[in-house]
């Protein structure tokens, strides 16, 4: 599992994931698929983590007690291609939200996925907060 230590806390391990670049958040829930792609700022209160767009309304919502673990995900896209993720997972094990890093190459994307990947290694498991839980 980590690499960092046995549980990361949420809002942290976010924090990170959306520092330094665009990225691509998807959340996809009963046949909707709804996606925000840009500079992303997290912030959080004891129940949620907000991430959101500067200068726009757009934003996610994630209940802390629902945040179980995460994974680092590369998969093979046409043409050659490669996607970088993080998908976040609930305590159900079901998909809650994605973290794309873009990957073309006039952008960092790639270079920040592998460097976040090797600081917290392929899985992390997620804690609600400081206490633990």
């Amino acid at each position: 599992m980590s690499n960092i230590k046995d549980r990361l806390e949420a809002a942290v391990f976010l924090k990170s994931l959306c520092d330094g670049g665009e990225r691509i958040l998807i959340v996809k829930q009963d046949g909707v698929i709804s996606e925000i792609r840009g500079e992303v700022e997290c912030s959080y209160t004891a129940e949620w983590i907000t991430l959101k767009m500067p200068g726009c309304r757009c934003h996610v919502h994630v209940a802390r007690a629902e945040l179980a673990t995460a994974a680092f995900v590369m998969r093979a896209k046409a043409e050659g291609r490669m996607s970088y993720s993080v998908e976040i997972k609930s305590r159900a094990g079901a998909s809650l939200l994605k973290i794309y890093f873009p990957a073309a190459p006039d952008e960092p994307g790639v270079a920040a996925y592998e460097r976040l990947k090797a600081l917290y290694g392929e899985e992390v498991v997620l804690s609600r907060g400081p206490d633990g839980a």
